[in-house]
């Protein structure tokens, strides 16, 4: 159980880098997870429940999570935190 939370907190804690040509994911140790170019993207879908919010980002061969805290959901949504 342990080791879950502490999953969940690393993965929901991390930072987004969106610079018009790659996405660059950060833990909050500050290691790249991951690197993905926006070329090839297909689709953008945002879900919300249980207490989360997401952006879903698929490309034709990878599907990506991003966990959106209050922030990134104001920024998406205009001022608002929820949509």
């Amino acid at each position: 159980m342990c080791i879950a939370f502490a999953y969940i907190i690393y993965v929901t804690t991390s930072t987004y880098c969106f610079d018009g040509i790659d996405i660059v994911c950060r833990r909050i140790t500050g290691h790249v997870a991951w690197s993905q170019p926006l070329a090839g993207l297909r689709t953008v879908s945002y879900s919300s429940g249980r207490g989360t919010s997401q952006l879903i980002l698929k490309w034709q061969e990878r599907r990506r999570v991003i966990y959106a805290g209050s922030d990134l959901r104001r920024a998406i949504f205009g001022g608002r935190a929820s949509p």
